[in-house]
């Protein structure tokens, strides 16, 4: 390879590598209590407050399809959207029976939105799935009477649904238009997330995470099919639910606490992601990453480059002769560059 063509590739290297450094993200964590949504980095660093109100507090958080991001509350009527421009949170949803939600959810083949019902203000629906474009109220799916209280859900690429009640302490699994019971892990349930490695993670109201298979099969510690328990840490008080960053590191919220602890992809302890006070975080209930692009200068630097490289290269050109130039038509023989 010439010398011109090794520092193109370089260059081109260059500028490949400023494109694709959008990998870093950071956390977002509801706080029920104290009424925001924090931000803290990839290292646990609080960033700053995200968004806050003296009004009703969100509860569910989640990152939609279109790179905004959502909310539920327990005291409103519908799911909002961040509206970047204002700057708040908007009403997105319409219709439905929507009261006391909890957990919210995009997925399936359609990235429709599907939020849980905790019930409480009436006879509860369990889940309600809207567009995930519009916002507008497709169904509603009931739980089996006895049952009610949906707190957590996770949806997978062809749209199943999975429902933990809390009451009953069963998750269940919605499927071509059939409801099944998949598990019963015991009373005091809640959010569920499908992780990286297809496993379904169960948070609870005490100090445990567990897995499943979804198939129902318990998937504890150390791939145990006898005790669905992955995580058990006394660190841990209502380990409500469970994120999980782009190195597949775990993370818990610690509600009573005010923490969000990290785990690594086997369950062992690493650190407290977030401690509590950092923040003002209180009552810390779900939580989501979101992608932080960095700098374009990087990129543009790059091509700024290239450029140059590429007029250096016609400037070389001109040292040939006028005549040889105009027979090999690399410009017109009485217009040579500029450089």
């Amino acid at each position: 390879m010439s010398r011109f063509g090794q520092r193109f590739a370089h260059v081109v290297m260059f500028i490949v590598a400023g494109v694709c450094a959008t990998a870093r993200a950071d956390l977002l964590v509801v706080g029920h209590f104290s009424g925001n949504v924090i931000r803290y980095d990839s290292s646990g660093a609080l960033v700053g407050t995200f968004w806050s109100s003296s009004g009703p507090s969100p509860l569910g958080i989640v990152l939609g399809p279109d790179g905004a991001v959502y909310t539920s509350n327990t005291y409103l009527d519908h799911i909002s959207r961040f509206d970047s421009a204002a700057q708040d949170f908007v009403p997105f949803t319409t219709g439905g029976t929507i009261r006391n939600v909890h957990q919210i959810a995009f997925g399936g083949p359609y990235n429709d939105l599907y939020a849980t019902d905790l019930g409480g203000f009436g006879p509860p629906t369990a889940v309600n799935r809207f567009a995930g474009g519009t916002g507008a109220f497709i169904e509603a799916v009931s739980l089996p009477t006895g049952a009610g209280a949906s707190a957590g859900i996770a949806v997978d690429a062809a749209g199943a649904l999975y429902i933990s009640d809390r009451p009953s302490g069963s998750i269940y699994k919605y499927a071509n238009g059939s409801l099944d019971l998949l598990a019963v892990p015991g009373p005091e349930i809640e959010g569920l997330t499908l992780g990286p490695d297809g496993k379904l993670y169960v948070g609870t109201r005490d100090t445990r995470v567990l897995r499943y298979s979804l198939d129902g099969t318990a998937y504890g510690v150390n791939g145990s099919l006898s005790d669905p328990t992955f995580i058990a840490d006394s660190r841990l008080n209502l380990a409500l639910s469970v994120a999980f960053d782009s190195n597949d590191m775990i993370y818990v919220v610690s509600s009573a606490s005010n923490e969000v602890l990290r785990y690594t992809t086997d369950g062992a302890f690493v650190d407290v992601f977030v401690p509590a006070g950092l923040g003002g975080l209180v009552y810390p209930s779900y939580m989501v990453f979101v992608p932080v692009p960095e700098p374009a200068s990087q990129t543009l630097l790059g091509l700024g480059l290239l450029g140059l490289l590429w007029r250096r290269a016609r400037c070389r050109a001109g040292s040939i002769s006028r005549a040889a130039r105009a027979q090999l038509k690399v410009w017109p023989a009485a217009s040579p560059p500029v450089c």
